[in-house]
């Protein structure tokens, strides 16, 4: 489950990169990086049993931070901003 929420955050477009282990749980770090106003959070994952305990996501610089508690909040959550977040076009 938690590969398969870190492949849904990166097919999202949130470049999640993971923070070294701090107690016993490690944070990946999840950005959009497309300005102050992208979306932005982390996924706590335990050190020992690999799992997805929490998360948290906003949705942009001033707005409210959603906390998600589990790991089926979490995937829900990244599945729905995939679904939603609009697609990226570049224009020559």
């Amino acid at each position: 489950m938690t590969r398969q929420i870190l492949a849904l955050a990166k097919k999202a477009g949130l470049n999640p990169s993971v923070r070294p282990p701090y107690g016993n749980s490690y944070t990946v770090v999840l950005d959009a990086k497309a300005g102050p106003d992208s979306t932005y959070g982390s996924i706590t994952v335990g050190c020992r049993s690999g799992r997805v305990l929490r998360g948290s996501l906003v949705h942009g610089n001033g707005q409210p931070t959603v906390r998600l508690d589990g790991a089926l909040a979490v995937r829900a959550a990244l599945k729905r901003y995939a679904d939603t977040r609009p697609a990226r076009t570049r224009e020559h």
